[in-house]
């Protein structure tokens, strides 16, 4: 049966110290719980490691054996248990975060300048990629967790919700409509609108919520990617309806922002995570800075 570290701490400290009390006060065992641990060690062994007296305890010719190998074993513990603790403090995590272009520009710099205030120790690689990308590289275990609009439920993906992403209409500064607070849906059915291409979590969103108004609008040109159809947009080639996070964070010279309203559409962001797979310390720490910053984004859209 071989000695526990328990027992060998026990039988150290009492050699140490010549005294069961002594010992068991240094150790912070009771000392009945120190003198079970050495008795156990003595019938592990089946020798004699220390002679007791009234007084004081002293060690046997097979306990001045042991010592040497008892402290060397104890000590390199201490010190593989220090080095561990000094390699978690100084190694830097890596940390694999996936989100939608427009959420990339719109969304992230603002969480991870967060993140990176309180987290220096972890590194985070962002990924931008549109949704199904995102979520088939969260399946995968490429990525930690991404942000992205809401798709068909999946069996090996979780889906929390972050927050509701308002769209508005964007116009040249020259269109008759760049100068109204509030434009109905309605009222871009005879216009020449820049959409969404298909396969795109913002599209889909978009085309559910339109259908249910009874609203149809039939884009000129369908892209991927928000920061194309807003060129598009300031070269005049028509309108487009972007959400929030899909603008530039000051207004542009090119181009005017105008509420659409009639119904009031907004996609939904959320995290997504491996269904099956534990989240790491590194990811819930992310999520949970995203969480807070999502919560003032909605109180400043509502204010808006």
């Amino acid at each position: 049966m071989r000695p526990t570290l328990r027992q060998l701490d026990a039988f150290v400290g009492v050699a140490r110290r010549g005294s069961f009390t002594a010992a068991a006060a240094e150790i912070g065992l009771s000392q009945p719980a120190l003198s079970q641990a050495i008795s156990q060690l003595e019938a592990g062994l089946g020798v004699l490691l220390i002679q007791r007296t009234a007084r004081s305890a002293y060690l046997t010719a097979e306990g001045e054996f042991l010592l040497p190998a008892a402290e060397r074993i104890l000590t390199e513990l201490d010190s593989v248990v220090r080095d561990l603790r000094e390699s978690g403090r100084t190694r830097r995590s890596r940390l694999m975060v996936g989100a939608m272009p427009s959420l990339a520009v719109g969304l992230m710099p603002h969480v991870m300048r967060r993140f990176a205030a309180d987290h220096d120790r972890i590194s985070v690689v962002l990924e931008d990629a549109q949704s199904e990308v995102l979520y088939r590289r969260v399946e995968e275990g490429q990525l930690d967790l991404a942000f992205s609009s809401r798709l068909a439920e999946r069996p090996g993906v979780d889906f929390a919700s972050l927050l509701h992403d308002r769209f508005n209409l964007v116009v040249p500064q020259a269109h008759p409509l760049a100068g109204r607070r509030f434009v109905r849906w309605r009222d871009l059915e005879e216009e020449p609108l820049i959409g969404f291409a298909g396969g795109t979590g913002t599209r889909s969103d978009l085309i559910r919520a339109l259908s249910r108004a009874g609203i149809g609008l039939r884009p000129v040109m369908e892209l991927a990617f928000s920061s194309t159809i807003l060129g598009m947009v300031e070269a005049g080639l028509g309108v487009a309806a972007l959400t929030s996070l899909s603008l530039p964070p000051i207004a542009h010279p090119g181009f005017a922002v105008v509420r659409l309203t009639e119904p009031v559409i907004s996609r939904e962001i959320g995290i997504v995570t491996a269904s099956q797979r534990p989240r790491t310390p590194a990811a819930e720490a992310f999520i949970k800075v995203a969480v807070d910053y999502a919560a003032t984004f909605s109180a400043e859209a509502a204010l808006g």
